[in-house]
């Protein structure tokens, strides 16, 4: 399958719920989604819609696609200037419904927990503002049947040459430790970790950057 990344303006429905398909595949038994969810995991699309409706309404909507344009890898990142879900027409598009479903155990994870340590994580390691100063990224996912294709390498390498041409960074966080060596593989350099969940689920983030002023050739 030849590979062609494509930025989607104004992403359809249709697109929308088979970029979600992609992420609950993708994630499928993933201990940070069950975290997030609360441990409902029958909530995890409302999970990811919030997601990946946040960057269709104002984020950049990355895709690749099968011969039969079903969309089997996503990117969705959000460039200097914008920030996940800091804006009512995002809370809308799916983050209201599913904060509203979890319990309110999870909520307070959410606020006093997992955003808090977040940001102050991000901002220890990479300086303050850097979701606004970067492209971002909000969820990175392939389908299972398309992996170690070169998609989601597609989209990232992508992104890394639109950031290196506004001369800002990109950053991401990861909830899986065997994606820090692919990720550095493609020029980005580990920042720090940060330890979430609890001892019968433990998880952590790894934060990462990339500044194409590091980069020899990406």
């Amino acid at each position: 399958m030849a590979i062609s990344v494509k930025l989607l303006e104004n992403p359809t429905e249709r697109q929308i719920k088979q970029a979600i398909a992609v992420a609950l595949a993708a994630f499928e038994g993933d201990l940070c989604a069950k975290n997030m969810t609360g441990g409902n995991e029958s909530l995890q699309e409302l999970l990811f819609r919030s997601m990946v409706g946040a960057g269709a309404v104002e984020g950049s909507f990355f895709t690749v696609s099968d011969g039969a344009d079903n969309i089997v890898s996503i990117g969705i990142w959000f460039k200097p200037g914008k920030v996940m879900m800091d804006s009512e027409a995002q809370q809308k598009a799916g983050w209201t419904e599913f904060y509203n479903a979890i319990s309110p155990e999870a909520q307070d994870w959410w606020m006093k927990e997992f955003y808090p340590r977040h940001d102050a994580a991000l901002t220890a390691c990479m300086g303050p503002n850097i979701t606004k100063n970067s492209w971002f990224a909000n969820l990175i996912a392939t389908h299972p049947s398309h992996q170690r294709k070169g998609c989601a390498s597609a989209i990232v390498k992508e992104v890394c040459q639109l950031a290196a041409a506004d001369g800002v960074i990109v950053a991401l966080g990861t909830q899986n430790e065997s994606n820090v060596a692919w990720y550095e593989k493609l020029g980005f350099k580990l920042k720090d970790r940060i330890e979430f969940g609890t001892e019968e689920t433990p998880w952590g983030e790894f934060l990462l950057s990339y500044d194409s002023k590091d980069v020899i050739q990406l």
